[in-house]
């Protein structure tokens, strides 16, 4: 129980000190309260004690915690979003990588193990009745 509050402790200072200017003057009171209340408890060797002051601790993280994963979240989806804009911008279209832009391989002819094609009947089909024989002659 001791390891498990002493780790608790120090992830949490860590957690403010990077993200200091997320965390309100309540909070930061409130979660500085519980841990020098769970530092104390550490020195009683009460097992019940310290998981008590563990367990404090967690709820007076808890908003804190909670607001800075949905500011993460929120941050990751922005960022997502410029960077397909920026694909955009610069003539990718939002293409993925390969460029064939969600395409089956076998809407493309390709084949498989042994031949086998992977074309659908439609595209067969479609292929049937358009036929078109192009020379092309470089000089």
């Amino acid at each position: 129980a001791k390891n498990n509050a002493d780790s608790m402790i120090y992830q949490t200072r860590k957690l403010m000190e990077d993200n200091k200017d997320k965390i309100q003057e309540s909070e930061k009171n409130e979660i500085e309260v519980a841990m020098a209340s769970l530092e104390e408890d550490i020195k009683t060797d009460d097992v019940q004690r310290i998981k008590l002051g563990i367990e404090n601790l967690q709820k007076s993280m808890y908003s804190f915690s909670q607001r800075i994963y949905q500011t993460q979240a929120q941050d990751q989806v922005y960022q997502q979003a410029a960077d397909q804009a920026q694909r955009a911008a610069s003539g990718m279209g939002g293409v993925p990588p390969g460029g064939m832009g969600g395409v089956p391989p076998g809407d493309m002819g390709e084949t498989g193990a042994g031949g086998a094609s992977y074309k659908s009947e439609k595209k067969e089909e479609k292929d049937k009745k358009k036929v078109v024989d192009v020379d092309w002659d470089e000089d």
